[in-house]
Order: C-alpha cells, then sequence, then structure tokens
C-alpha cells in the first residue's frame, strides 16, 4: 500500500498512466498535482525521494518511478518544489 508511482502525466494524461501502471498490479489515483513545469518537477520529487525509489533499496526488477514511501512524504517534497520554484521565478523577476 506504501508503494507509489510518481511520475507526470503531461502529454499522455492520467488515463494511460493508470493503465500502464496497471500492468503491474492493482493500482489507483491518491494524488494530483499541477506543475507549469512537469518535468521539472517529476526530476525535483524523485531527487528528493531517491533514498525511497525501490531500485535504490535493492529492487531490480521495476520501473524508476516507483518509491516507498507515504503520501504525506510525497507531498512534503511536492510542496518543497513549489517553494523553489516560487524562490526561482521571484529571483528571476527582481533581474
Amino acid at each position: 500500500p506504501n508503494i507509489l508511482k510518481i511520475g507526470k502525466t503531461y502529454p499522455d494524461g492520467i488515463e494511460d498512466r493508470l493503465s500502464e501502471a496497471r500492468r503491474w498490479g492493482r493500482a489507483e489515483l491518491v494524488e494530483q498535482r499541477f506543475a507549469r513545469d512537469a518535468v521539472g518537477a517529476e526530476k525535483y520529487v524523485h531527487s528528493k525521494l531517491m533514498h525511497l525509489n525501490l531500485r535504490s533499496l535493492g529492487h531490480t526488477d521495476c520501473g524508476v518511478e516507483l518509491f516507498e514511501c507515504t503520501e504525506q512524504e510525497f507531498n512534503d517534497a511536492f510542496t518543497d518544489y513549489l517553494f523553489v520554484e516560487k524562490d526561482n521565478e521571484a529571483k528571476i523577476s527582481k533581474k
């Protein structure tokens, strides 16, 4: 229950990604977030949670988007991303 697939859905859409995830077993959408830079958000959250990535935990028979973490750990990582993104935008607008 604490295996989360964390990845962007753009441009494929949520249904395509859920269908892909269900190839490996039961899957349901538990969180949906919006980021203007979907690729950047995905990379940030993945790096923030790398220590919880199934491959980092020794599993070799899975993709790189699977994490053994709680929804709260995901939420915290995404919130961190939003603060970093907001800070970067503020720095750019001051130039």
